[in-house]
């Protein structure tokens, strides 16, 4: 589960990095999951958020390209 979370905890960095606000990033994780505690949380609730944050970085990466920002 320590493996999962790592992965969460990446997947929201990543998001971070492509100019998402931290509020934002911890928005995000209450909406898909119903709380921002992840050592709190079952291993669905984090295949979920990983399936949903990467929805989300791969949107943000689309977005930088259609702008051209590298």
């Amino acid at each position: 589960m320590q493996d999962k979370v790592s992965e969460v905890q990446s997947l929201m960095r990543q998001l971070s990095e492509l100019g998402y606000h931290d509020f934002q990033v911890h928005s995000i994780v209450k909406d898909e999951i119903g709380t921002t505690k992840l050592a709190s949380i079952s291993m669905q609730q984090a295949d979920q958020l990983v399936e949903c944050l990467q929805g989300y970085i791969a949107f943000a990466a689309k977005s930088r390209k259609v702008k051209g920002v590298k």
